[in-house]
């Protein structure tokens, strides 16, 4: 497959139809966000996407100034799952339940959503982001992280979810 010289919205939002499709999400569950923790917290799940930093490829813009512009950029996945405060064992159940839980599901579905082209099946070949269908990625999304489960919630209030957030690379060329 032919590669499309693409933008980081196209990217985003290709990552963002993968998730609401192989999730089952609508957009006030999964959504591109200028922030990994949105302000408002509304749904017992929800998946953020965000960027982060980019380098470019300077060996690729010396070789062919603005015709050959690529960049490596970080892609954001915040997970969130709702957990009550006032029951002792709500913190262990949202990161370990097989039902709710941030590593027993949520983790696994989102990694297996970005990584595999089919998730349904035997895992064979990885997902590829598309735009104008073709494929916009240099190289497959690349897992680079993942943070420990941390609490969030209302400014005003006590945190009432726990978070994780998985960081992938990207390797992309630019439209100009």
């Amino acid at each position: 497959m032919d590669i499309e010289f693409g933008t980081l919205d196209s990217l985003l939002t290709a990552i963002e139809k993968r998730l609401q499709d192989k999730l089952a999400l609508d957009q006030a569950r999964c959504f591109i966000s200028d922030a990994i923790i949105p302000p408002e917290l509304l749904d017992e799940f929800c998946v953020t996407i965000s960027f982060g930093d980019g380098k470019f490829d300077e060996a690729l813009f010396e070789g062919g100034g603005h015709l050959t512009l690529a960049e490596r950029c970080s892609i954001y996945v915040g997970i969130f799952r709702t957990y009550r405060v006032d029951r002792n064992d709500q913190s262990r159940l949202a990161m370990i339940s097989k039902e709710k839980g941030l590593f027993a599901r949520d983790k696994r579905s989102v990694l297996r959503a970005l990584l595999v082209d089919d998730p349904s099946d035997t895992p064979t070949a990885p997902w590829q982001p598309v735009y104008n269908n073709q494929q916009i990625l240099r190289d497959d999304l690349l897992p680079v992280s993942c943070t420990r489960p941390q609490p969030a919630g209302p400014a005003d209030g006590d945190p009432d979810h726990l978070y994780i957030v998985l960081t992938f690379s990207a390797y992309f060329d630019w439209s100009l």
